[in-house]
């Protein structure tokens, strides 16, 4: 996978096409730009302001603001996993939880103690509830 990334340096409005990055490093006209839960085609990539043109809300997402120092993945469209489908995640047990969009249930009678490892860059914006 070539996926790489950076940060939003400034917060963007779910209207906004325009917008700076902390860096471009791995950035091209045709590539996506994943924020948050966000996709965005890069239709622009300027290497000296860091200053991108996009198009909002692709590969089934929506348009939505983001904060400034969002995380930002970007690469070529085929390098990032698809989307799995929703799933219900029940653990009866104390342990790891599976990082996976969808529903997890903490299902132990008594009081439990569960870790969650930290998210892969094409991770960041997983939606777990």
């Amino acid at each position: 996978m070539s996926l790489t990334s950076t940060t939003l340096a400034e917060a963007i409005l779910a209207r906004e096409t325009e917008f700076k990055l902390t860096a471009v490093t791995g950035a091209a006209a045709g590539y996506l730009l994943k924020v948050n839960s966000e996709f965005m085609l890069l239709r622009e990539v300027d290497t000296t302001t860091y200053q991108v043109k996009v198009e909002r809300g692709q590969c089934g997402t929506l348009a939505v603001d983001h904060n400034i120092l969002s995380l930002a993945v970007v690469g070529p469209e085929a390098d990032f996993p698809p989307l799995p489908p929703w799933h219900i995640y029940t653990y009866g047990a104390s342990g790891a939880l599976t990082v996976g969009p969808g529903i997890h249930r903490l299902a132990k009678a008594t009081a439990g103690s569960y870790t969650l490892r930290a998210p892969r860059a094409d991770e960041e914006g997983l939606e777990m509830l």
